[in-house]
């Protein structure tokens, strides 16, 4: 078993970010995903810098911030708080497939131009939903030959069959509730013995004012990132091969 932990959101705040970078100096976060259109990516990208990471995910955001291409119809929101109140899917549903890919691709462009290699794609608040987006991301992973992460088994098959690379298995269950050892216990029970490359798609971040007021994802962050760094302490990932994206 092959196993990427890897942190969304990195850019969304100073903490979420301080957060992520905390848990790839302990270890126990192995890959992350940048937001490209926020008013702490560039914060992101210079601890980045500073911690000697050169290769990031690009979290693929069409919601939240400032389109990079100046679209009306998409980052139409503030944050995550303020997005819950906006007909959202009404929204995106009307998003083209160019307008997507456009957004995409500036995205890219922007981290790349900053010096950090896009080792991945993966998106913000489950754009996988919406045909034009979905079909947009994986033409943007198959031109810049990167990976992705997948949603169900119907999409990665859509995705490798349009010849970009998944990992084998995706696992979405370590998310609020779900946030405990026994999750991690299961899926290395099911997926130990085998030959898979499993994704675990996590949420860790430190808390401050700005971040409480920007995502009502926030006690789950912390509880994320200590169970994880107890799980690594309690050398429980010590038979598992850790690894990044960069291995797929």
């Amino acid at each position: 078993m092959k196993l990427i932990i890897s942190a969304d959101d990195f850019g969304m705040s100073k903490s979420i970010s301080d957060g992520i970078i905390y848990g790839i100096q302990k270890g126990f976060i192995t890959s992350t995903s940048i937001i490209a259109n926020l008013d702490y990516t560039d914060y992101a990208i210079e601890q980045a810098r500073l911690n000697g990471i050169k290769r990031v995910g690009l979290h693929c955001n069409l919601i939240i911030g400032k389109s990079l291409t100046k679209n009306p119809k998409l980052c139409f929101t503030e944050n995550d708080i303020t997005s819950k109140s906006t007909n959202q899917s009404d929204i995106l549903a009307s998003v083209s497939y160019e307008e997507a890919k456009n957004e995409i691709l500036a995205q890219y462009d922007y981290i790349a131009s900053k010096g950090l290699e896009i080792n991945h794609l993966d998106n913000h608040l489950l754009l996988e939903i919406y045909p034009n987006i979905m079909q947009a991301m994986i033409d943007v992973a198959k031109e810049k030959h990167v990976p992705m992460r997948f949603w169900d088994m119907e999409l990665k098959k859509q995705i490798n069959n349009s010849g970009v690379v998944t990992p084998d298995v995706i696992c979405r269950d370590f998310h609020r509730e779900g946030v405990t050892a026994e999750t991690l216990n299961n899926l290395i029970k099911k997926h130990g013995g085998t030959n898979n490359t499993v994704e675990i798609m996590t949420h860790v971040g430190f808390v401050d004012m700005y971040t409480y007021l920007f995502t009502d994802y926030n006690y789950h962050r912390l509880l994320e990132l200590k169970t994880l760094e107890s799980y690594l302490a309690n050398g429980n990932f010590k038979n598992i091969d850790l690894i990044n994206h960069d291995k797929l």
